[in-house]
Protein backbone atom coordinates (compact mmCIF):
# COMPACT_ATOMS: atom_id res chain seq x y z
CA UNK A 1 0.00 0.00 0.00
CA UNK A 2 1.14 3.61 -1.16
CA UNK A 3 2.33 5.71 2.08
CA UNK A 4 -0.68 7.99 1.65
CA UNK A 5 -2.88 4.93 2.13
CA UNK A 6 -1.50 3.75 5.07
CA UNK A 7 -1.44 6.91 6.69
CA UNK A 8 -5.43 7.70 6.02
CA UNK A 9 -6.10 4.17 7.21
CA UNK A 10 -4.25 5.28 10.21
CA UNK A 11 -6.36 8.42 10.39
CA UNK A 12 -9.52 6.37 10.00
CA UNK A 13 -9.02 3.98 12.90
CA UNK A 14 -5.85 4.80 14.62
CA UNK A 15 -4.19 1.65 15.86
CA UNK A 16 -0.81 0.58 17.82
CA UNK A 17 1.78 2.92 18.26
CA UNK A 18 1.20 4.55 15.35
CA UNK A 19 -2.03 5.38 15.93
CA UNK A 20 -0.97 6.69 19.41
CA UNK A 21 0.68 9.30 18.08
CA UNK A 22 -1.52 10.72 15.87
CA UNK A 23 -3.71 12.09 18.67
CA UNK A 24 -1.55 15.16 18.85
CA UNK A 25 -1.34 15.44 15.17
CA UNK A 26 -5.19 15.48 14.88
CA UNK A 27 -5.39 18.37 17.62
CA UNK A 28 -3.04 20.41 15.92
CA UNK A 29 -3.91 20.13 12.21
CA UNK A 30 -7.89 20.39 13.27
CA UNK A 31 -7.21 23.27 15.65
CA UNK A 32 -9.05 25.39 13.54
CA UNK A 33 -12.01 23.17 12.51
CA UNK A 34 -12.11 22.17 15.99
CA UNK A 35 -12.91 25.89 17.04
CA UNK A 36 -15.12 26.70 14.31
CA UNK A 37 -17.04 23.17 15.39
CA UNK A 38 -16.89 24.67 19.29
CA UNK A 39 -18.23 27.59 18.04
CA UNK A 40 -21.51 26.54 16.20
CA UNK A 41 -22.20 24.06 19.02
CA UNK A 42 -23.55 27.05 20.80
CA UNK A 43 -22.71 25.19 24.13
CA UNK A 44 -24.50 26.41 27.15
CA UNK A 45 -23.72 26.13 30.60
CA UNK A 46 -25.76 22.86 32.21
CA UNK A 47 -25.07 21.26 28.62
CA UNK A 48 -25.23 17.65 28.31
CA UNK A 49 -22.95 17.41 25.59
CA UNK A 50 -21.20 14.19 23.45
CA UNK A 51 -18.34 14.10 21.03
CA UNK A 52 -18.67 11.50 18.36
CA UNK A 53 -14.92 10.42 17.30
CA UNK A 54 -12.95 12.43 19.95
CA UNK A 55 -9.53 11.51 18.42
CA UNK A 56 -6.57 13.73 20.35
CA UNK A 57 -9.08 15.61 22.47
CA UNK A 58 -8.56 18.95 22.00
CA UNK A 59 -12.03 19.44 21.18
CA UNK A 60 -13.90 17.29 24.17
CA UNK A 61 -11.94 19.38 26.25
CA UNK A 62 -13.04 22.50 25.16
CA UNK A 63 -16.92 21.19 25.14
CA UNK A 64 -16.57 19.88 28.80
CA UNK A 65 -15.23 23.00 29.67
CA UNK A 66 -17.84 25.33 27.66
CA UNK A 67 -20.74 22.71 29.32
CA UNK A 68 -19.86 22.93 32.76
CA UNK A 69 -21.42 22.32 35.68
CA UNK A 70 -23.12 19.98 32.34
CA UNK A 71 -21.76 16.82 31.60
CA UNK A 72 -19.46 15.93 28.36
CA UNK A 73 -19.13 12.75 26.99
CA UNK A 74 -17.02 11.33 24.02
CA UNK A 75 -16.96 7.77 21.53
CA UNK A 76 -14.09 7.20 20.13
CA UNK A 77 -13.67 3.85 17.64
CA UNK A 78 -9.97 3.34 18.17
CA UNK A 79 -8.98 2.15 21.41
CA UNK A 80 -5.00 3.66 21.81
CA UNK A 81 -7.52 7.02 21.59
CA UNK A 82 -9.86 6.21 23.86
CA UNK A 83 -7.11 4.81 26.52
CA UNK A 84 -5.20 8.66 25.69
CA UNK A 85 -8.11 10.06 26.16
CA UNK A 86 -8.44 8.09 29.92
CA UNK A 87 -5.53 9.48 30.72
CA UNK A 88 -6.02 13.63 29.70
CA UNK A 89 -6.28 15.35 32.42
CA UNK A 90 -8.52 18.24 30.27
CA UNK A 91 -10.80 14.97 30.12
CA UNK A 92 -11.28 14.27 33.68
CA UNK A 93 -14.80 14.17 34.45
CA UNK A 94 -15.51 12.90 30.94
CA UNK A 95 -17.71 10.20 30.04
CA UNK A 96 -15.45 8.33 27.55
CA UNK A 97 -16.97 4.76 25.98
CA UNK A 98 -15.69 3.07 22.90
CA UNK A 99 -18.22 2.96 20.20
CA UNK A 100 -18.98 4.53 16.62
CA UNK A 101 -21.90 6.59 15.09
CA UNK A 102 -23.40 3.46 13.82
CA UNK A 103 -24.64 2.37 17.47
CA UNK A 104 -24.10 4.73 20.26
CA UNK A 105 -23.56 4.00 23.75
CA UNK A 106 -25.99 6.03 25.32
CA UNK A 107 -29.89 5.78 26.21
CA UNK A 108 -32.77 8.13 24.51
CA UNK A 109 -32.80 11.89 24.60
CA UNK A 110 -29.87 12.28 26.82
CA UNK A 111 -27.74 14.94 25.18
CA UNK A 112 -28.29 18.83 24.01
CA UNK A 113 -25.77 18.99 21.70
CA UNK A 114 -23.75 16.38 19.74
CA UNK A 115 -20.55 17.70 17.86
CA UNK A 116 -18.34 15.21 15.30
CA UNK A 117 -14.99 16.80 13.62
CA UNK A 118 -13.45 14.90 10.46
CA UNK A 119 -15.39 11.85 10.75
CA UNK A 120 -18.21 12.14 7.89
CA UNK A 121 -15.92 10.64 5.53
CA UNK A 122 -15.72 7.14 6.92
CA UNK A 123 -19.32 6.55 7.81
CA UNK A 124 -20.75 3.00 6.46
CA UNK A 125 -24.12 3.60 6.92
CA UNK A 126 -25.37 7.44 7.05
CA UNK A 127 -28.82 6.71 7.65
CA UNK A 128 -28.26 4.91 10.61
CA UNK A 129 -25.98 6.90 11.96
CA UNK A 130 -28.12 10.14 11.66
CA UNK A 131 -31.17 8.19 13.31
CA UNK A 132 -28.73 7.51 15.69
CA UNK A 133 -27.80 11.01 16.80
CA UNK A 134 -31.35 11.86 16.44
CA UNK A 135 -32.33 9.20 19.01
CA UNK A 136 -29.40 10.11 21.67
CA UNK A 137 -30.38 14.40 21.20
CA UNK A 138 -32.84 15.72 23.11
CA UNK A 139 -35.82 17.43 21.35
CA UNK A 140 -34.60 20.70 19.88
CA UNK A 141 -30.89 19.39 20.65
CA UNK A 142 -28.35 20.30 18.21
CA UNK A 143 -25.91 18.70 16.08
CA UNK A 144 -22.63 19.94 14.11
CA UNK A 145 -20.73 18.20 11.95
CA UNK A 146 -17.21 19.21 10.88
CA UNK A 147 -14.81 18.14 8.38
CA UNK A 148 -12.26 19.55 5.52
CA UNK A 149 -13.37 20.63 2.25
CA UNK A 150 -12.41 18.35 -0.90
CA UNK A 151 -9.58 20.94 -2.22
CA UNK A 152 -8.50 20.84 1.22
CA UNK A 153 -8.23 16.93 1.51
CA UNK A 154 -6.63 16.91 -1.99
CA UNK A 155 -4.06 19.48 -1.29
CA UNK A 156 -2.93 17.36 1.83
CA UNK A 157 -2.73 14.10 0.03
CA UNK A 158 -4.88 11.95 1.25
CA UNK A 159 -6.56 8.91 -0.22
CA UNK A 160 -9.83 9.51 -1.69
CA UNK A 161 -10.60 5.60 -1.38
CA UNK A 162 -9.82 6.09 2.29
CA UNK A 163 -11.49 10.06 3.24
CA UNK A 164 -14.70 10.21 0.76
CA UNK A 165 -14.65 14.20 -0.20
CA UNK A 166 -17.83 15.49 0.69
CA UNK A 167 -19.09 19.24 0.39
CA UNK A 168 -21.57 21.62 2.53
CA UNK A 169 -24.39 21.09 0.45
CA UNK A 170 -24.27 17.49 0.02
CA UNK A 171 -24.25 17.45 4.71
CA UNK A 172 -27.41 20.14 4.51
CA UNK A 173 -29.02 17.55 1.85
CA UNK A 174 -28.67 14.58 4.34
CA UNK A 175 -29.14 16.44 7.75
CA UNK A 176 -32.62 17.75 5.97
CA UNK A 177 -33.24 13.87 4.61
CA UNK A 178 -33.05 12.77 7.87
CA UNK A 179 -35.54 14.79 10.14
CA UNK A 180 -32.99 17.84 11.10
CA UNK A 181 -34.17 21.59 10.64
CA UNK A 182 -32.67 24.74 11.16
CA UNK A 183 -29.87 23.78 9.35
CA UNK A 184 -26.88 26.18 8.61
CA UNK A 185 -23.16 26.39 7.12
CA UNK A 186 -20.53 28.11 8.58
CA UNK A 187 -16.85 28.15 6.84
CA UNK A 188 -13.86 28.70 8.05
CA UNK A 189 -10.00 29.23 7.29
CA UNK A 190 -6.83 28.79 8.99
CA UNK A 191 -3.62 28.78 7.92
CA UNK A 192 -3.60 26.59 4.38
CA UNK A 193 -6.97 24.88 5.86
CA UNK A 194 -10.57 24.78 4.68
CA UNK A 195 -13.19 23.96 6.49
CA UNK A 196 -16.90 23.43 7.11
CA UNK A 197 -19.38 23.27 9.78
CA UNK A 198 -22.90 21.91 8.99
CA UNK A 199 -25.56 22.67 12.26
CA UNK A 200 -28.77 20.92 12.48
CA UNK A 201 -31.76 20.43 15.41
CA UNK A 202 -33.79 17.54 16.13
CA UNK A 203 -37.23 18.38 15.60
CA UNK A 204 -39.15 18.96 18.39
CA UNK A 205 -42.26 16.90 19.22
CA UNK A 206 -45.38 17.77 20.16
CA UNK A 207 -46.29 18.52 23.64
Amino acid sequence: MKPAGLLSGQLRHPRGWIGALLGPVMNRSNAGLNRLALEQSRIEPGNQVLEIGFGGGALLEMLLASAMPGIAAGVELSRVLLRSGQMRRGLRGAVLREGAIESLPFSDAVFDRVATVNTIYFWSDPARGLREVERVLKPGGRFTIGFHTEADLRRTGVSKAVFRPIDGFSVETLLADHGFVSISSAVGRAADREFICVSGHRERTTP
